[in-house]
């Protein structure tokens, strides 16, 4: 069973992860994107999970990353584009 401190604890990190996160949307999420299965996979595998991360990135760190090739970095670019666009008309 657990108790409160420790209930209490998790939720903390929690909206302290939140707050961190502030600048991003749910929708900045790459497995909430139109991306394929299999690019979504070898980014989270790589331990990218947001578009945020992705546009700091060049296309030759996301070649480094196992299982991007450049059919899938053309992808990644053209969902990244969608996504800004979707963030910039919802302000």
């Amino acid at each position: 069973m657990f108790g409160a401190h420790q209930i209490d604890g998790s939720l903390m990190r929690t909206c302290s992860r939140r707050a961190k996160n502030k600048n991003s949307s749910a929708s900045d999420l790459v497995i909430r994107s139109s991306l394929p299965a299999w690019i979504v996979r070898s980014l989270r595998t790589g331990g990218i999970n947001r578009f945020h991360t992705i546009s700091r990135m060049t296309n030759e760190e996301l070649l480094e990353v196992p299982g991007i090739g450049k059919r899938a970095v053309e992808l990644i670019r053209e969902e990244e584009r969608k996504v800004r666009k979707n963030a910039e008309n919802a302000e």
